[in-house]
């Protein structure tokens, strides 16, 4: 198992970087990443990997984006947004950050623009989308910071049937292999397969799961099912990615350093 230290370095999201801060306690250390949107109503999918100061493993909007992160305007289409995916009812929750308070506002599926603001939680190791305001030009750097995840018992997902957005469990790169899911459903055909899915530059890549090998292959924008299979697909620390499930199944994962 990996020190902390030595596992974070050189770790990012394409250009944002992961720094260890000075350990708030002997055991508990702090750290960051920053995670580019682009402009223009353009999306990013991030994923929170780091835990409240305080070792709650939930954050709130506030807590996590402040008042300075996210742009606000007098329209939703015009600010800042959140969206938070909801897998019983496979669909989004959206969130715009309004100039006037200065606070969140829930947009979707009911519209309480004009009504009182709202403060959601997201958990360390959920994935999300930010989106820019349509009327801002320039990229916009968020930065997603918290405690280290600390959790030597390890993390227990519960992967449903059908789509969600996940992240690593822990302040740390995530490498899909069979090893990381072994309980992902392979099958013969790419269709019947669970499914993973990378967001990045505008487009996504695609793996599936393959029976004969149990190895993930990507079958989008290059369709190599036929071909060899992957044997690290990396996903960075800040970033999150779509799993789309063809069964109920567990992911357990270990803490893959140590504190």
């Amino acid at each position: 198992m990996k020190k902390l230290s030595a596992f974070l370095l050189g770790v990012g999201l394409m250009a944002s970087s992961v720094l260890a801060a000075d350990p708030v306690t002997s055991v508990n250390a702090v750290g960051f990443v920053s995670v580019q949107v682009p402009p223009s109503g353009g999306y990013a999918l991030v994923a929170l990997n780091f835990d409240r100061m305080d070792g709650s493993s939930q954050i709130s909007f506030s807590e996590l984006f402040g008042t300075n992160q996210l742009r606000a305007a007098a329209a939703p289409q015009s600010a800042d947004r959140v969206l938070l995916y909801d897998v019983p009812s496979q669909t989004y929750y959206r969130y715009a950050f309004k100039a006037s308070d200065l606070a969140f506002h829930q947009i979707a599926p009911v519209n309480m623009w004009g009504g009182a603001s709202t403060n959601p939680v997201i958990t360390s190791g959920q994935g999300f989308w930010l989106q820019s305001g349509g009327s801002f030009t320039n990229t916009n750097t968020v930065v997603l910071a918290g405690q280290v995840v600390n959790n030597q018992a390890g993390a227990v997902v519960n992967i449903a049937l059908g789509y969600q957005i996940l992240g690593s469990q822990f302040s740390s790169q995530l490498d899909v292999n069979t090893n990381t899911f072994p309980n992902a459903k392979a099958a013969s055909a790419p269709q019947s397969a669970d499914q993973v899915m990378l967001y990045r530059n505008g487009g996504y890549i695609r793996y599936a799961r393959k029976l004969s090998d149990g190895l993930w292959h990507m079958i989008s924008p290059v369709n190599n099912w036929g071909g060899v299979g992957e044997t690290n697909i990396s996903v960075n620390v800040g970033e999150a990615f779509w799993y789309k499930a063809m069964t109920n199944s567990i992911w357990s994962s270990s803490q893959p350093y140590s504190l």
